[in-house]
């Protein structure tokens, strides 16, 4: 009769170390945040967009999964420092995209 209290006692500390285990493995380590690196670029010409004030409305645009797009200076592709709001793009044709650039980012040339 005592063995079998003991074994329950033994039984109940060892399912207790397996929940502390368990909530203790649970980690905050993959919640920060990730900033992807800029994987394609391209150069649009004359007649596949509209610049209008600060946004460019690109006619047509194909992507083959999820993706952002977003602007940043030329030779500043690896940084996050954008200069315009990134929009998202679903895989296959996306049409009629607006990109609305930041202030003072494209210049009267139309030159950002």
């Amino acid at each position: 009769m005592k063995d079998e209290k003991n074994l329950k006692k033994l039984m109940l500390y060892v399912g207790m170390l397996f929940l502390v285990i368990g909530f203790n493995s649970c980690s905050d380590d993959d919640d920060g945040t990730v900033t992807p690196l800029p994987t394609g670029s391209f150069a649009l010409a004359g007649d596949e967009y509209t610049l209008t004030d600060n946004t460019v409305v690109l006619e047509s645009i194909t992507v083959s999964q999820s993706s952002w797009l977003t602007a940043v200076h030329s030779g500043n592709e690896s940084t996050t420092d954008f200069i315009a709001d990134p929009v998202r793009l679903e895989p296959g044709v996306n049409t009629n995209v607006e990109l609305t650039f930041d202030e003072g980012a494209i210049t009267a040339a139309g030159e950002g």
